[in-house]
């Protein structure tokens, strides 16, 4: 298992492979903010940087699962029960198919 320090470094790295091409080069690509579940992580994309195109939908949140399997997942705080919702369905997802 890992602690929640491995598994913002595991989606910093993924969140600069997926937006380094599209975002200047930067030290932080995630937020402080994220959303812990029994199973998993969920860190969101730094507020500095600026919404994409459609076509990024879900490079901008990260789900990081107890065991170290990450998923690119979809934003929904602007609907604070929905994205709570999410997160339960993401830890229970993580329940059953973690790697």
């Amino acid at each position: 298992m890992i602690n929640v320090t491995k598994a913002r470094a595991m989606a910093e790295e993924t969140a600069r492979e997926k937006m380094g091409w599209v975002v200047e080069k930067r030290d932080k690509y995630l937020s402080d903010y994220y959303i812990e579940r029994p199973n998993c992580w969920i860190f969101f994309a730094d507020d500095s940087i600026p919404e994409a195109p459609s076509n990024w939908l879900g490079y901008r949140t990260f789900a990081v699962s107890r065991l170290g399997a990450e998923r690119l997942v979809y934003d929904l705080r602007d609907d604070p029960q929905k994205m709570s919702d999410y997160a339960d369905m993401m830890s229970k997802y993580f329940e059953t198919h973690d790697e």
